[in-house]
This record gives C-alpha cells, sequence and structure tokens, in this order.
C-alpha cells in the first residue's frame, strides 16, 4: 500500500513539473532559512548551558541612578560576594575576576624563555573559580590548579603559543618582567560556547593588592567597580528570596554616593548573560542580544509559514484537477481514510524531497548568513545527528500540517458532484486559499516595512550631526598601552606634515561607547555624584571643532590645568544648578583636592552612542593614552602611509592600529546594521516564495475561469476589461493584507525605536512604498497569466460546451 502511494505521488508530481518544481524550490528555500535560523538561535541559547552547576551560579551586577539616568554595570566592588556569603547561608561560594586592562591601563605580557606575548584577557581570579566553571584541563588537575598562590591556568592556544605541543606543568612564566608564575593548568580546547572569553587566569591576590593600591583594602574597601563577581547558590535556594535582602545589605555597606542614588544589586544567572545583558561599562566579552533572537526567530517562523502556504495552496491546487480521479475512486469503493493517507504520504514525500534540497541550500548558504549575522555557524553543527533528526521531525510535521486541509477537502468531495465537474460550493468567496494568500501579503508587507524603518534609523544615526566634526578624523587605538613619554614627538612629527589641521589624544572611543562614571563632589553638594569623566589633551577642541559656551579650555601656559582644572557641559551645569559655574569647585569625590575647579563649559554634544540622551560630562586633561585624534586635510593614502611611517619609528614595539572615526561611529550600530540585512534578505525571500506561489495559482485559478472568460469575450467584454476584472480579486486580498500588516508593524516598530534616545518618527511614506512594491510584484507575476487569458480566441474554450 505505501508502495504504491509513493509510485503515484512520483507519477503525480512528474505530470505537474512546472507546480510540482516551484512547491519544492519554494518549501525548500524556507525550510533552509528556517534551519539556519534556527541553528543560530540554539547556539544563542547555549551560552553557559554547559557548566554542571550553571542553574545555581549568579552574577552580581550594580545599578545607579547617575542625576535621573539609570546606569547598569556588570561588576560590583570585590567584598560584596565575600559579605553576602558571610551573611546568608544559602549563598555558598563568592568568586570575583579582574582585569588590569581597563582601569590601569596595563597590558599583561606573559614571557618564556624569548617568547613574550601580551595577553589582554588575562584575569586574576580565586582560588574558588573551578568550583564555579568545570572547564576540563588538557594538562593538570582540577583540584591542585589554584591550590597555591601565583598559580597560572593557561587555555590550550596561550599554552601553545608560549610552549608549543607539549605538558607545560610546573614552568615558570614571568608576568611584566616582575612576577614569576607557575603554570598549575591547561584547558583543553573549548568547544562550547560561554561568555567567559579569556586566555589566561591568575590566582595571586597579593599580586591582585599592588595593581588597585596599597591604600585600599581588598576585602574591606567598597571602592571601584572593577570586579565581575559571581555567587553560587545552594540548590533549591531561590534568587528571588536572595534579591529581596539586596536593599537592606546596599544600605548597610555601600557608602553614600550609591545610597544616596538609588544604588542596587542584582543577580543574574549565568545563562542569562549573553543574551540579557545592556550594560554602561563593559562587559567579559561581547554580548548577543535577546531581542535580535526574538525578531530572527519570528522572521524564521515566516518564511516558514509562507513556504508552507504556498505548499498547501499549490497542493490544493494541483489536487483539484485530481478531483474526478478521487470521484472515481469513490465511486469505485475507495475509503476516505485511504485517500488521506495518500495524499497526507505525497505530502510528507514533497517536504522530504524539499528537505534534501534544503541542505544542499544550507551548505552553500551558511558563510553568506555567519558574514551577515556575525555567527560562527559550521556545517558539523548541521550534519550531526542530532541535527538531521530535528530536520528530519521538522519536515515530517510540516508535510503533516500542509497535506491535512487538501486530504481532508479533497477526500470528502461527493462522487456524484465531482464527476458532474462541481468541486466548490456556489456563493463561496473567501476559501482558505486567499486566506492564506492575505497572510502571504501580510508577512511580506511587515517585513517590507520593517526593512525600510530599520534602514532608515541606521541612515539616521549614522549621519546625524553629533555636534563634533567627524569628518578626515584618524583615530589611532592604543588602549591600556602608555605611550605619554614619547608622545610630544609623535605629535610634533605629525604635526608637521601639511595634511594636518591639528592633533591630541582622548581616553574614549568618541560616540561608539559609553564613558565609565567616577564619582565628583561639586560645589553646593554635600555628597558624591556618579558622572562620566574624559580625559583628553590641550588640542581637543580644534581637533573635533567643539565650542566653548564660557569661560576657557586647557591650556598649557597654566600649569594647574593639568591637575586642577576641569572642563564640563552644559547639561552637568544645569545638573549641578549652576548659572555661573566657571570658577566653581568640583572635586575627584571625598579624597579628591579642595582646589579644583571649573575653568569652563562646552557646548552639549553626544560623547556616548546615540542610543542614550547628552548627559552631564566632565573632562580633565591628561597625558597621552587610549586613543590619537588626528585632524586632516583629506584622507589621502599618502597622509596614512607617512602618519604610519612615523609611528614605527617612534614606537617601534606597539602596532599601528586605525580607523577613521566616521567609520568608528557607524560601526556602533554594528548590531542594528546586521538586522538590517538580514531583514532585506529575508524579506527579498519571502517576497520570491510569495510570487513563486501566486505564478503557479494564477496559472489554476485562471484555468478554472476559462469558461467565464469566454463567455464574457463573447459579450462583448475588451481584453483590459477582463485583466481588470481578474486582478481586482487580488487587489481586494492586497487591500485586506494591509489593513492587518500596518497595525501591527506600527506597533512592533515603534516599541523597537523606543530604545533609541534619538529616532526617526513612522512616516507613512513607508507603509505607502510597501503596498506599492507588494502591488507592483503581484502584477508582475500574474500579468503573464492574465494577458495571454485574456487573448484567447473564446471559440477554442467553448467548442466542447
Amino acid at each position: 500500500m505505501i508502495y504504491s502511494y509513493i509510485v503515484l505521488a512520483f507519477r503525480n508530481l512528474y505530470r505537474n513539473k512546472v507546480t510540482s518544481f516551484i512547491t519544492i524550490l519554494g518549501l525548500s528555500i524556507g525550510l533552509a532559512s528556517f534551519i539556519v535560523i534556527g541553528l543560530y538561535v540554539r547556539k544563542e541559547l547555549s551560552y553557559d548551558t554547559h557548566f554542571t552547576k550553571s542553574d545555581h551560579i549568579y552574577r552580581i551586577n550594580t545599578w545607579v541612578d547617575v542625576n535621573g539616568i539609570q546606569n547598569t554595570y556588570s561588576a560590583a566592588h570585590y567584598p560584596a560576594a565575600y559579605d553576602l556569603t558571610k551573611e546568608y547561608p544559602e549563598v555558598r561560594q563568592a568568586l570575583t575576576l579582574y582585569s588590569p586592562i581597563p582601569f590601569q591601563g596595563i597590558i599583561p605580557k606573559l614571557k618564556y624563555e624569548e617568547n613574550i606575548f601580551s595577553e589582554r584577557n588575562l584575569f586574576f581570579t580565586d582560588s574558588s573559580f573551578f568550583s564555579f566553571f568545570d572547564f576540563p584541563l588538557e594538562y593538570g588537575e582540577i583540584s591542585t590548579a589554584f591550590k597555591e598562590p601565583n598559580s597560572l591556568v593557561l587555555t590550550h592556544e596561550t599554552s601553545t603559543k608560549l610552549f608549543g605541543d607539549v605538558d607545560p606543568i610546573d614552568r615558570i612564566v614571568i608576568l611584566n618582567d616582575s612576577v614569576s608564575l607557575k603554570v598549575t593548568g591547561v584547558l583543553a580546547p573549548v568547544l562550547f560556547n560561554t561568555h567567559l572569553k579569556f586566555d589566561a587566569l591568575v590566582y595571586a591576590n597579593s599580586l591582585l593588592q599592588s595593581y588597585i593600591g596599597r591604600n585600599i583594602k581588598l576585602h574591606d574597601s567598597y571602592i571601584g567597580l572593577w570586579y565581575y563577581s559571581y555567587i553560587l547558590l545552594a540548590p533549591g535556594t531561590s534568587p528571588a528570596n536572595l534579591t529581596q535582602h539586596l536593599p537592606d545589605f546596599v544600605k548597610r555597606h555601600y557608602p553614600p554616593r550609591y545610597t544616596d542614588n538609588q544604588g542596587a544589586l542584582t543577580l543574574q544567572n549565568v545563562k542569562d548573560i549573553h543574551l540579557r545583558s545592556n550594560f554602561s561599562g563593559g562587559d567579559i566579552s561581547v554580548n548577543g542580544s535577546v531581542e535580535y533572537i526574538y525578531i530572527l526567530s519570528i522572521i524564521g517562523s515566516l518564511i516558514l509559514i509562507v513556504s508552507a502556504i504556498n505548499f498547501v495552496n499549490l497542493s490544493s491546487a494541483r489536487y483539484m484537477k485530481r478531483a474526478k480521479e478521487v470521484g472515481l475512486r469513490k465511486a469505485v469503493g475507495a475509503q476516505r481514510t485511504q485517500l488521506m493517507y495518500q495524499f497526507i504520504s505525497e505530502a510528507i514525500l514533497i517536504t522530504l524531497l524539499a528537505g534534501l534540497i534544503a541542505i544542499i541550500v544550507i551548505i552553500y548558504t551558511i558563510p553568506i548568513f555567519n558574514n551577515l549575522a556575525n555567527a560562527t555557524l559550521t556545517l558539523s553543527e548541521m550534519l550531526n545527528l542530532a541535527t538531521m533528526g530535528q530536520g528530519f521531525m521538522i519536515c515530517i510535521l510540516v508535510g503533516l500540517l500542509s497535506g491535512i486541509y487538501p486530504a481532508f477537502v479533497l477526500s470528502g468531495y461527493n462522487p456524484t458532484l465531482v464527476l458532474k465537474g462541481i468541486t466548490e460550493k456556489p456563493g463561496n468567496k473567501f476559501t482558505l486559499r486567499k486566506a492564506l494568500i492575505v497572510i502571504q501579503f501580510s508577512v511580506s508587507m511587515g517585513l517590507l516595512i520593517g526593512t525600510f524603518v530599520v534602514y532608515q534609523q541606521l541612515a539616521f544615526l549614522e549621519n546625524r550631526n553629533m555636534g563634533f566634526d567627524r569628518d578626515k578624523v584618524l583615530i589611532i587605538s592604543v588602549p591600556g598601552v602608555p605611550i605619554f613619554q614619547q608622545y610630544p614627538t609623535f605629535k610634533n612629527e605629525v604635526a608637521r606634515l601639511s595634511n594636518i589641521k591639528s592633533i591630541t589624544n582622548i581616553s574614549h572611543n568618541l560616540g561608539q561607547s559609553n564613558l565609565a562614571y567616577f564619582p565628583l563632589i561639586a560645589e553646593g553638594k554635600n555628597e558624591e555624584q556618579m558622572i562620566p569623566v574624559m580625559n583628553v589633551g590641550y588640542d581637543f577642541l580644534e581637533t573635533f571643532n567643539i565650542s566653548m559656551v564660557s569661560g576657557r579650555f586647557f591650556n598649557s601656559d597654566f600649569r594647574s590645568d593639568s591637575t586642577l582644572a576641569y572642563v564640563i557641559n552644559e547639561t552637568a551645569a544645569k545638573t549641578f544648578g549652576w548659572t555661573d559655574p566657571v570658577g566653581r569647585k568640583l572635586k575627584a569625590g571625598f579624597q579628591g583636592i579642595d582646589s579644583s575647579r571649573v575653568i569652563g563649559v562646552v557646548r552639549d554634544f553626544n560623547f556616548n552612542p546615540l542610543k542614550s540622551n547628552i548627559g552631564p560630562l566632565a573632562i580633565t586633561f591628561s597625558n597621552a593614552f587610549g586613543n590619537i585624534a588626528i585632524k586632516m586635510n583629506g584622507n589621502s593614502k599618502e597622509t596614512l602611509n607617512e602618519i604610519e611611517a612615523i609611528w614605527k619609528s617612534i614606537y617601534p614595539g606597539i602596532p599601528f592600529n586605525s580607523y577613521l572615526l566616521d567609520e568608528g561611529l557607524k560601526s556602533a550600530y554594528a548590531a542594528e546594521r546586521r538586522v538590517s540585512k538580514i531583514y532585506t534578505l529575508f524579506c527579498l525571500i519571502s517576497l520570491l516564495l510569495a510570487s513563486m506561489g501566486l505564478f503557479a495559482l494564477a496559472s489554476f485559478t485562471i484555468q478554472k475561469r476559462m469558461k467565464e472568460i469566454g463567455v464574457r469575450k463573447i459579450l462583448g467584454a475588451s481584453s483590459s476589461g477582463i485583466v481588470i476584472l481578474i486582478y481586482k480579486e487580488f487587489f481586494v486580498l492586497i487591500s485586506i493584507a494591509f489593513t492587518i500588516a500596518a497595525p501591527i508593524s506600527i506597533i512592533v516598530f515603534e516599541k523597537w525605536l523606543s530604545t533609541f534616545a534619538f529616532r526617526i518618527d513612522l512616516r507613512p511614506i513607508f507603509f505607502i512604498i510597501s503596498v506599492l512594491i507588494v502591488i507592483l510584484i503581484s502584477w508582475s507575476t500574474l500579468a503573464f497569466h492574465l494577458i495571454r487569458a485574456s487573448r484567447v480566441n473564446p471559440s477554442s474554450i467553448l467548442r466542447n460546451e
């Protein structure tokens, strides 16, 4: 029986070659899109799920209200995690990770014999690290890896760089030419996804104490949001119960600058860090976005739905030609269940064929998707047994769901009526087939509207005037590298070039990332306030063409400017309640210098990305570190080569990493740009699938109405009139689809745009262009069939009637 169903299925596919080809191709594209997106979503959701205790590991995050702006940090003060273990029995262990780069400006260097490597991802940690995160070791034992101080654990890659492919246990490595560390462990290659991106881990609390300063007591001082802090909860403990105690904990332990600014601690499960982190300060690694995962999941599902709708419509249309076959088989005794099994088995067979083609499509499109989504999907992830099994089940499910409707309808035909040529009930104006077409058009319009919205918002962000000159500015990025000693020489050499206007140093990736906050005390205020602080050189204003509102900027003629002067922006003056800010006292917290003063006020500019409003800003003078900014008259290759040559002659041991500021500002919205590209790609796929289905369905629809067309032509109807008459039905479906897609799009994209402080408005033109594109595509798809049908000689249609 099954064999006969398969033979019949292939025979019918062969008879309807064009329709079968469109059905299988459309379904394979839909399946490939859904599977690729599914692989990406599964990979993003898998972060930190491989750790045995991941359900009980929580990171402590810090919240503080800075002048009405809520700031969140993925870090906490060092004692916080340990004090929690002392005061709450449900907290079993504590762990901190510390990087010396962001706060001390020190890039760790590891040396073994003649091999020296800079390790930006070196962290100081505690002896409890492997009690939290059970990374497998290639060499060494977890139980002894951090048993003794000055222990060093390396990743497989770092160990290979230093020692080659040998066991390095007990070998001595020199940190920063001064501290001896013993290698006690080497991680096996990490084959799972985790937010913990490191190259080396050091257990040495005494060394950590020397980094942060002897005047700070490591275990007692709530100073500095410098530590990624984790706690391990006892099994069965509710994090919500512990969270209820945190406000009291903050009140008892934290200084006034936090308690007076609604400071708070929150707990975040380690499995949520990668996708649910949006912090003012930096994180250990680049995070994903759960919102974009939702968007991709919805898009993938919609694409599969569109292709399944094509399948249902084309299958039912193809099966309608077999109505008489159904009638005859029922007349000679075929049971309805037998017919349903046949049609459903044919549908499943088609989806399995589409699935095989989808595998080929995926193999060739994974690199394209990786490039668009900045993903790292591999063929091995798709071709493993688990994924293949899931793909097989998806094909079976899609085939089953897609085949039920045509099987149910066709098997229920009355053989007497069918053999008379009656397959539809008179007066049935809005069929399920038309409803499915409306869904297709709605999806296509929604994706089109979204494409225009995302693209326009990106263009708005990238081209908006941020209050400073971004054109022809070269940034040399040297985070954490001490360059200040040779900087005057470098500056003088570059300034001599004919194509250079000015040069300055700046600590911040201007407009690309959020500034760090520091406690300041303003005159007239009794408590510290958390204010973003930027460190710059003397020529900052000239380089970025920023104007002063009052007072003056830093000047080398005033020696105190380098240590006792602040420049603030207009918003900071308003925040402090100052109408005459020049000369007012402003110092760095309670330990700051009382004689420090505000010497000037600059106009507001967007020092952070445009996702946030312009907040208060304090600017101090600093010697060169972080970035060097060079304002040029033009972006000539010759000038760039000259600057690089000067750099290499003065800083021979430091790589020349440079970029144009305008390009850097655009890269600040890389996630949104990826969404725009992905949106556009799948919008085109949706339109292609809808067009393919409409083309094949139009052929069936017009063929069914050929007698009507012949009669109308005999009665005097013109060819253009017939074309308009038939297309009018599809235009009505497009109109219904628009009334569905428009309000849903407004709700969805208004919510997305609300995440930006600076945004566009949803303009009617987005909706008008989208519906016009759908109308144009539908007309182009139908035109061939419509025009050909309108020109047919009616006598050739009606001669057999």
